[in-house]
């Protein structure tokens, strides 16, 4: 029997859950600061089906930005499961689910539309943020540095969101 030691929390872990909470704000909350605001969006559930099905009320240059959004979205879920050494399939399992469970989450409590594009854009940017990790890995062959060169720009970022963040809460209030 083997004992394996409890993994220690980084701070890529950190920068990863603060990332995910990030997504969950953005996606059912939308970027709201108050249940006011909130109460404000709640609409019909809505329920697509159809992959790339869009009403046409609206532009197809809306609809091209929102696919690339959320892939551009969840691109960094893809790198962040690579950085805490999560296995390729498993990391693009997980992209989809917890792209499903948001997508649920807007159907449940009636904020946004419930959307199959959405689930497989999501998916596709975290399966691009993972084949982003191991190209990078393949041709410098040093995934410890690797992965710090990606935490110092994750925690670069993190903190740039947050003042802008924190700026527009300001803003609101």
């Amino acid at each position: 029997m083997t004992s394996r030691s409890k993994p220690k929390f980084t701070l890529t872990h950190a920068l990863f859950i603060f990332y995910c909470l990030f997504i969950v704000w953005t996606v059912l909350f939308k970027n709201t600061f108050s249940f006011h605001e909130l109460s404000d969006m709640i609409r019909p559930r809505s329920l697509n089906l159809i992959p790339f099905y869009y009403d046409c009320e609206i532009s197809v240059r809306f609809h091209i930005q929102e696919v690339l959004m959320n892939a551009v979205l969840f691109f960094p879920f893809g790198v962040y499961l690579k950085m805490l050494d999560i296995p390729v399939r498993k990391s693009i399992l997980y992209g989809f689910l917890f792209s499903l469970a948001l997508e649920l989450g807007q159907l449940a409590f009636a904020l946004g539309a419930c959307d199959i594009t959405d689930l497989i854009t999501n998916t596709a940017g975290t399966a691009a943020g993972v084949c982003l990790h191991l190209l990078i890995l393949r041709l410098f062959k040093n995934q410890t540095k690797i992965n710090k060169i990606f935490c110092i720009l994750a925690l670069t970022a993190t903190i740039l969101l947050g003042l802008l963040i924190l700026m527009l809460y300001l803003a609101n209030n």
